[in-house]
């Protein structure tokens, strides 16, 4: 198996703890749209809270769209023949951009849907982000594109409403049963 695994989903949602140990289990290498994100935010002297690098992601996406995906993939992918992993797809133009640089590579799309009453409990505790917050937060562009064009589009949609380790044998079963090894 050497597809490319890219994990998006809602904030809060557990795409980076369910990507990592996804990565863990399958033997892949991981890296995160939101790490590289923060490193060229430290780069340029930036601000790297969230509201900041939802705008400098923007900008990246705009602007420097396959620089950026290559700055992502150099950090992810670092054998041919061996699965990578990324966590914190945002944009159906990057996923588009990830399709065309690793083709004849498959790119599989996994979308974690976690319910909303769960994201809330996990940003108070994470964040310490208030529902209104995230209210805010989720009306960005980025995040209305996450939720209705991404999820549309998913390869796999998995229900994360138990443990990160129930969620992740739950994706491995899917990726057995669809072939996609």
């Amino acid at each position: 198996m050497n597809h490319l695994f890219v994990f998006c989903g809602p904030i809060a949602s557990g795409k980076s703890s369910i990507s990592k140990l996804f990565a863990t289990r399958v033997g892949a290498t991981w890296n995160g749209f939101g790490s590289t994100v923060r490193k060229i935010a430290l780069e340029r002297g930036l601000a790297t809270d969230r509201e900041s690098l939802q705008c400098l992601g923007a900008v990246l996406i705009k602007d420097e769209t396959v620089i950026f995906c290559s700055r992502v993939i150099e950090l992810a992918v670092n054998a041919p023949n061996k699965p990578a992993v990324i966590d914190g797809l945002r944009h159906l133009t990057i996923l588009q951009e990830l399709r065309h640089m690793f083709n004849p590579r498959k790119v599989v799309c996994m979308y974690i849907d976690t319910p909303l009453a769960i994201r809330l409990e996990r940003v108070k505790k994470r964040d310490d982000i208030s529902p209104k917050q995230l209210a805010k937060l989720e009306m960005h562009s980025t995040e209305v594109e996450v939720e209705h064009q991404l999820k549309e589009i998913a390869d796999v949609i998995i229900d994360n409403q138990s443990s990160a380790a129930e969620c992740v044998d739950s994706i491995v079963n899917l990726v057995q049963k669809r072939c996609l090894q």
